[in-house]
């Protein structure tokens, strides 16, 4: 056997038995120093290599990670749309605002970016999906869920990622119907409190002034126990 090329249960032999040689003190702090510095960037390195390489969008992602992971979460947003504004075509970006952004402004000019986008590369399957994911975040399940439909439609979803894509329509059609139900249920308890607090109208006077509800739209959605099997549906293989 090459001595270059030890197993790799000979190699963890060799850490832990060198490791055991330090006293356990010194061990601790060696170990917490170190994930410490796994988990938390310099933030200083990563602003500085941002600086440095202005029309880098990975600088600026990077420098947006290292301000969410050091605790500066609406720099980082900031950062995130930067990013977008560098390369509008860094998905990534906008998936960190849909996972982390709650600012309306920040997640409406990662929206109208995106749209504005769309114009160009229309049959885009990963700029439908961040803008599907933003477009959920503001609670606008329909429209997101259209984003995706569209292609679908037009046949323009690549085999291998048609099933997760259908699974993710299914997901936000089914929120679009539990949003349309809660919006008639708070509708129909106002309607109600609106009746007890004022008196009984003339007869004919509420008869002129009831209104026909609108129909609803309708879809086919599965029985979903919970929002974690659909919602966040990878493309990667």
């Amino acid at each position: 056997m090459s001595k270059i090329a030890l197993p790799l249960s000979i190699t963890i032999l060799l850490c832990v038995q060198l490791c055991s040689s330090l006293p356990a003190q010194a061990q601790d702090k060696q170990s917490q120093s170190q994930a410490v510095a796994n988990a938390v960037p310099d933030l200083d390195k990563a602003r500085e290599n941002s600086e440095n390489n202005p029309a880098s969008p990975e600088m600026s992602y990077k420098f947006a990670e290292a301000l969410r992971l050091n605790g500066e979460s609406v720099k980082a947003n900031h950062q995130y749309l930067h990013t977008t504004e560098v390369e509008p075509s860094y998905y990534l970006a906008y998936h960190q605002l849909f996972l982390n952004c709650s600012d309306q402004r920040i997640l409406d000019d990662a929206i109208n970016r995106l749209r504005f986008l769309k114009q160009d590369k229309p049959n885009e399957l990963m700029l439908r999906v961040a803008l599907s994911e933003l477009l959920e975040k503001k609670r606008e399940y329909y429209e997101a869920s259209r984003e995706l439909i569209d292609l679908v439609f037009a046949n323009l979803v690549p085999e291998k990622y048609k099933e997760k894509v259908n699974t993710r329509i299914r997901y936000l059609q089914a929120k679009t119907t539990t949003a349309q139900s809660h919006r008639e249920a708070n509708a129909g308890d106002a309607h109600q409190t609106e009746s007890i607090s004022k008196p009984p109208l003339p007869v004919n006077e509420d008869m002129l002034k009831r209104g026909v509800s609108l129909s609803k739209v309708k879809f086919d959605t599965p029985d979903l126990d919970s929002d974690s099997n659909f919602r966040h549906v990878p493309l990667q293989d």
